[in-house]
């Protein structure tokens, strides 16, 4: 039986959301991003899941961005999985940065 996954921290998704910001960035400035460094940096900060399940998660932040009306990151399709603490903080993140 494989263990439940944990769910993520408060930092660990804010430094998710952060890390696809940065992807947002690169996308902007016609560079492709290195998803999978960015991805293998979270892996070793908080060692509780897979590069894939990074991926995955940068998946929903597309969802919350695309249901914002605002651009989602290349290569990450949105996928609706998204719960309301991820919604919020990237709702914040985005007012910080003045997106919204």
């Amino acid at each position: 039986v494989m263990a439940k996954p944990t769910p993520y921290g408060d930092s660990e998704l804010r430094d998710t959301i952060l890390t696809y910001f940065r992807f947002l960035e690169s996308d902007a400035a016609g560079v492709r991003p290195a998803k999978e460094a960015a991805y293998r940096v979270l892996v070793e900060k908080y060692g509780v899941r897979s590069t894939g399940s990074y991926e995955s998660k940068c998946q929903n932040i597309s969802s919350v961005m695309e249901s914002l009306g605002l651009p989602y990151a290349k290569g990450l399709k949105p996928r609706g999985n998204a719960g309301a603490k991820l919604r919020l903080l990237i709702t914040g993140i985005a007012h910080e940065r003045g997106l919204i």
